[in-house]
């Protein structure tokens, strides 16, 4: 079980089944790459955080990585480890790079050997990122998800599909649609704004003990995300806000309008 505030904000416990943290940890192996067995994390991300758990913990086990983990955020010492053992990935979020962009400006470190980053759980400022490019960051890949899949439904990719300002497309094996917010049943054309929902194996088997808030998100095998988004042709443009009582931080996303890989 996963804490959350959920779609609406209430707290709520979210049932994440051995399926769902698989089908995810697997998701972000293929997003990823690289060779099994070659290669490292950086886990500074709480474990008990859905990120931390799937992109730094369960992604690491079945890419068969080394694992390198701190007992707190420290960005000293963060920078010293990331640079001593050339650690390959680092999943982030955006305050982690704004603080590590303060700490590099007083002490510069090339850091080219770093394969990819991602960014999550919030929006991260056009700044930030390309003061934290400028030390050599070669893939800065910003995503989307929510505890409720595991989490994580959208990411950039490496090379030339990635997108500063966006999110990407969803995962492998993801299906992703923006519809109305009234009836949740009529997809949005481009350039209007709805809600986003998505489905695919990494989505919980619902909320502990509260039926009603289970059957509000999960419909029709979709799970409505209570984010707002506005699709595009291009699929690589959008902006999200919080919707309605949400608790979701505003954040500028992108996503296709219906896609699956």
């Amino acid at each position: 079980m996963v804490p959350t505030g959920g779609t609406t904000a209430s707290p709520k416990a979210v049932l994440l089944t051995h399926r769902n943290l698989i089908a995810n940890a697997f998701q972000l192996r293929e997003l990823t790459g690289g060779i099994d067995g070659a290669e490292s994390i950086l886990s500074v991300l709480p474990f008990f955080h859905s990120y931390g758990l799937s992109a730094c913990l369960l992604g690491a086990w079945v890419k068969a990585s080394t694992v390198h983990m701190l007992p707190r955020y420290e960005t000293r010492a963060v920078l010293n480890l990331v640079a001593r053992e050339r650690i390959d990935l680092l999943p982030l979020v955006p305050t982690m790079i704004t603080a590590l962009n303060a700490e590099l400006k007083k002490h510069p470190i090339d850091l080219s050997f770093i394969r990819a980053v991602t960014s999550g759980a919030s929006a991260l400022p056009a700044a930030a990122r390309a003061e934290f490019e400028s030390h050599g960051i070669r893939d800065l890949l910003e995503g989307y998800g929510l505890s409720e899949a595991s989490p994580v439904t959208h990411t950039n990719r490496l090379g030339a599909l990635n997108r500063p300002g966006t999110v990407g497309p969803p995962l492998v094996d993801t299906e992703a649609k923006v519809v109305d917010q009234e009836t949740g049943r009529r997809e949005m054309p481009d350039g209007e704004p709805g809600e986003l929902i998505v489905r695919g194996p990494q989505v919980m088997k619902g909320y502990y003990n509260n039926p009603e808030a289970t059957a509000a998100a999960l419909r029709d095998g979709w799970l409505y995300t209570g984010d707002v988004a506005t699709p595009t042709a291009t699929a690589i443009t959008g902006s999200w806000t919080a919707r309605r009582t949400s608790s979701r931080r505003p954040a500028s996303w992108c996503s296709p309008r219906r896609w699956r890989r």
